[in-house]
């Protein structure tokens, strides 16, 4: 007797490897929360540290480093909500009932409008695409802070 086919309408469970791996990289993302703590601490610390709004008056380019900062306060946040996001995925797939695979790649279809193409990729893909997210979103919050500091840096030599 031959092994039954599996039903292709059945959707596969992912290994205990792959839930591991999940679990790890979920737990990993959950960080993302403290690179985005203090990249907004480190802005909000600029605006509220007293007497430094006072000091701009010698900077002629103030307009452009603030657009910048706020340009990049943004990309930062928005990295911090896709970063939880997919903490939150990878959550539900290191649950030993969670989603399988093709029902994550379903549900993102149907709410978020994640194209076709994306679909069927592996979790160690999957993983790689969470890390490169994670670490833009690392980048933009040691930029901000890096900004913020400097600014504050030479606000206090003028």
């Amino acid at each position: 007797m031959s092994p039954p086919i599996p039903d292709s309408s059945t959707p596969t469970p992912l290994s205990r490897e792959d839930r591991h791996a999940c679990a790890v990289c979920a737990d990993w993302l959950a960080t993302g929360t403290v690179w985005s703590g203090l990249a907004m601490a480190s802005l909000t610390g600029f605006f509220v540290v007293g007497g430094l709004a006072s000091s701009f008056d010698g900077l002629k380019c103030m307009p452009c480093i603030l657009i910048a900062m706020a340009a990049l306060a943004l990309v930062e946040g928005v990295l911090a909500v896709r970063v939880a996001f997919d903490a939150r995925l990878f959550k539900r797939l290191a649950q030993h009932d969670g989603l399988s695979l093709a029902e994550l790649d379903q549900g993102l279809q149907e709410v978020m409008s994640v194209p076709a193409s994306k679909a069927g990729r592996s979790v160690a893909a999957r993983i790689r695409g969470a890390q490169r997210l994670y670490r833009y979103q690392a980048a933009a919050s040691l930029l901000l802070m890096a900004l913020v500091l400097s600014l504050v840096g030479f606000v206090h030599l003028l």
